[in-house]
C-alpha cells in the first residue's frame, strides 16, 4: 500500500500502522527494523493483496491492504395466508434494518487490531400498494381486498396478521315456518325425563275454535344469497326449506293462512290441518241412545256399553269405561277408564271419509273427459263461431255427459258431510255448476282450473287419510287393540290382550303391567312388569328394526324380534332385546 503520510518519520525505525478516516496508513521500517503487523478480528474481514488474513500478518506500504466491515443486509418479508374456509387473507409485513458501522480510527501501532463503531441502522424501503396487490394476485387472491389494509402497511413498519382481504359469507337463507295458534294436541312425542320417566301431563290438550278463526299460517322464509372467497370462488347458500300447508275438513286455504269454516276442535297432522264437529253424548252408550256414527270427534262421558259400537271419523274421546264394545276411529282413542273384553281400531279410514275419497276421484276424472271434449269440439269448430263458451259448456253436456248433475250433486252432497261447506272447492263448484244453464261459466278454461281444485283438494285429503292414529288407554283386559300409530298405557296395564301397533307401544306409569296375550308392535316397546312369577305365557314381538325393552319381566315371556326369538328361563330386570348389525338376537339383561 502507499505511503499515505510521507512526512511522517520513525525515530527507532519499526514498521508502524494506522486507521485514519477509515483508510488503513503504513510506514515502512528503516534499517532492517521489524515491519507493522495487522491481527485478524472478528468484528472485519482483512484481505491482504487478495488473500483474507486469519492470523497475524506482515505488511508494508505496497501490500494491497482492504479492511470490510462484517454488517447485516437490510431486509423486508411480506407473509400471506388464507384461512381453511378460504373466507380470510392475512397480511403479516418484517422489515429488518441494516446495521451500520466503521473503522475505528487508531494511533500509530507497530501492531493493530482493527476495530469498529456503531454507525446507525438503514431501514430497508416499504413495500408499496402496487406491490402488496400484485403479491396478493399472484396468490389468486381478488376478492374482498381492504384498501385501508393495503394503507397501512405501506405507512407502518412490522404488521402482524392483519386482515387485508375477507370474502363475504353466503347469506343463509330464512325457512318457511307453520304457526300454529291453537295448542298442539296428542301428535307430539312424550316428553322423557333422565331416568327414562315419561310424563304422560306432557301430552298437549286441544281447545274449540269458532268459524272465521285463523288455526295455522305459513310464514314464507326467503332465499339465500350467493356469497364470494378470497379467490373469487361462488360460495352458495343452503338450500332453503320450502313448507306447506293443507286444510283438510272444515277449513280452508287462503293467503297462507288456514281458516276454520265451523266450530270444532283443531287438528294438525305433520302439515295437514283440520277442525272437526264435535258430538258430545252426557250419558252412558247404550241401547236408549244406539250405535254412535259421527264423522268429525266424539266425546262420551259416560260408559260404552255392552253390545254397543261407536264409530268417529276422526278422534274418539271416553270419559269412562268401554265393556264388550266396539270402538273405531279415524283418528286418536283416548279411554280414561278401563277397555275390558272390547274391539278397538284406531286410525280406521270410516266409510264416510272413503266415499268422499271415491265421489272426489270420480269427479276429477268426469272434469278431465268433459274438458278434453269441450277442446276436441273447440278446435274442430264443429258448432258455429257465434256459439258461446258457456253454450258450448251445455251443449256437451246435455249430449254427452248426461249424468252430469248428479255427479257434481254427489259431490257437494259429500262435501256438505264433511262439513265443506265454506271450503272454496265447494264455493266455484256451487257456483259454476250447479245449474241447468251454466249461466256463469265464461270460459271452457274454468272447467280445467276447477279440476285442478278437485286434484289438491284429493291429494289434501289423502295426506290427511295416512297419519297415524294412537290409543291411550288406563287398562286392558280381554280386548283386541289395532292401532295405525301407537298404544300408551299410562295405568294398570294389560291382561291377556292382543295389541297391535304399526308405531310403538309404551307402558307410562311405574308398575304398569302386561300379562298373558301378545303385544305386537312395529318400532319399540316399553314395558315396566311383564308375565307374573307363576310363568303365564306373554309374548312381546317386534319387527326386525324394532327394539323390546322391559323394566322386569319373568320366566315364560318370549320376545320376537323380526323372525328371530328368544324365551326367558328367569326372571331378570332391565331387560333390552334388538338385533345387532349381523342380524343376530341380542339379549341384555341382569338376573332379578
Amino acid at each position: 500500500m502507499a505511503n499515505l503520510n510521507s512526512s511522517l518519520t520513525n525515530k527507532q525505525g519499526m514498521g508502524l500502522i494506522k486507521i485514519e478516516n477509515g483508510k488503513v496508513v503504513i510506514i515502512n521500517p528503516i534499517d532492517g527494523n521489524k515491519p507493522a503487523k495487522i491481527l485478524p478480528c472478528d468484528e472485519v474481514q482483512i484481505i491482504v493483496n487478495s488473500r483474507e488474513v486469519i492470523s497475524p500478518i506482515e505488511v508494508f506500504e505496497e501490500n494491497d491492504i482492504e479492511i470490510r466491515v462484517r454488517e447485516t443486509e437490510a431486509k423486508r418479508e411480506l407473509n400471506l395466508s388464507v384461512s381453511e374456509d378460504k373466507m380470510e387473507a392475512r397480511i403479516s409485513l418484517r422489515y429488518v434494518p441494516k446495521e451500520e458501522y466503521k473503522l475505528k480510527d487508531t494511533e500509530l501501532l507497530t501492531e493493530l487490531t482493527p476495530s469498529i463503531q456503531y454507525v446507525g441502522l438503514t431501514m430497508p424501503p416499504k413495500y408499496t400498494e402496487l406491490q402488496i396487490l400484485s403479491e396478493l394476485s399472484n396468490l389468486g387472491i381478488i376478492y374482498g381486498i381492504d384498501n385501508e389494509a393495503v394503507k397501512k402497511c405501506c405507512e407502518e413498519e412490522n404488521i402482524g396478521n392483519l386482515i387485508i382481504s375477507r370474502g363475504k359469507e353466503p347469506t343463509q337463507p330464512v325457512d318457511d315456518e307453520i304457526e300454529v295458534f291453537f295448542q298442539s294436541e296428542f301428535d307430539k312425542k312424550l316428553e322423557v325425563d333422565e331416568k327414562g320417566t315419561v310424563d304422560f301431563k306432557s301430552i298437549g290438550a286441544v281447545e274449540v275454535v269458532h268459524r272465521g278463526d285463523v288455526i295455522a299460517a305459513l310464514k314464507e322464509g326467503q332465499e339465500g344469497a350467493i356469497g364470494f372467497n378470497v379467490y373469487g370462488q361462488l360460495q352458495r347458500p343452503r338450500k332453503r326449506k320450502e313448507k306447506k300447508i293443507f286444510a283438510n275438513n272444515g277449513c280452508r286455504l287462503e293467503n297462507n293462512s288456514i281458516i276454520a269454516t265451523i266450530d270444532g276442535k283443531p287438528h294438525v297432522k305433520g302439515n295437514m290441518f283440520s277442525v272437526e264437529k264435535v258430538h258430545q253424548i252426557n250419558k252412558d252408550v247404550d241401547i236408549s241412545t244406539g250405535n254412535i256414527k259421527f264423522i268429525g270427534d266424539v266425546i262420551i262421558y259416560g260408559d260404552v256399553k255392552e253390545g254397543m259400537t261407536v264409530e268417529a271419523g276422526h278422534e274418539l274421546t271416553v270419559n269412562s269405561n268401554v265393556l264388550r264394545a266396539e270402538l273405531k276411529a279415524g283418528g286418536n282413542i283416548t279411554v280414561k277408564g278401563n277397555i275390558i273384553s272390547s274391539s278397538i281400531i284406531v286410525g280406521s279410514e270410516s266409510l264416510d271419509y272413503s266415499l268422499y275419497i271415491n265421489e272426489l276421484e270420480n269427479f276429477q276424472n268426469l272434469l278431465g273427459r268433459l274438458y278434453d271434449t269441450l277442446l276436441r269440439v273447440n278446435h274442430k269448430k264443429m258448432i258455429t263461431n257465434n256459439v258461446s263458451d258457456r253454450e258450448l259448456v251445455k251443449f256437451i253436456v246435455e249430449s254427452r255427459f248426461k249424468n252430469f248433475r248428479n255427479d257434481v250433486k254427489k259431490v257437494l252432497n259429500v262435501m256438505e258431510t264433511q262439513g265443506e261447506v265454506y271450503d272454496s272447492l265447494y264455493a266455484i263448484v256451487k257456483n259454476k255448476l250447479d245449474n241447468s244453464y251454466f249461466s256463469n261459466i265464461v270460459t271452457i278454461h274454468e272447467i280445467k282450473q276447477i279440476q285442478q281444485m278437485v286434484t289438491q283438494k284429493l291429494n289434501s285429503v289423502k295426506v290427511g287419510a295416512m297419519h297415524q292414529s294412537n290409543l291411550t288407554a288406563n287398562y286392558i283386559q280381554d280386548s283386541k287393540v289395532s292401532s295405525t300409530g301407537s298404544v300408551y298405557i299410562n295405568g294398570k296395564g294389560v291382561y291377556k290382550s292382543e295389541i297391535n301397533a304399526l308405531d310403538s307401544v309404551y307402558f307410562v306409569a311405574e308398575r304398569s303391567t302386561t300379562r298373558g296375550g301378545i303385544i305386537n308392535a312395529t318400532n319399540e316397546i316399553k314395558c315396566k312388569i311383564v308375565g307374573t312369577i307363576a310363568g303365564v305365557s306373554t309374548i312381546l314381538k317386534a319387527k326386525k328394526n324394532g327394539h323390546i325393552h322391559a323394566d322386569i319381566a319373568y320366566y315364560n315371556t318370549k320376545f320376537i324380534i323380526g323372525e328371530k326369538e328368544f324365551l326367558l328361563e328367569e326372571p331378570s330386570r332391565n331387560i333390552h332385546v334388538y338385533l345387532d348389525n349381523d342380524k343376530e338376537l341380542v339379549v341384555d339383561k341382569f338376573k332379578l
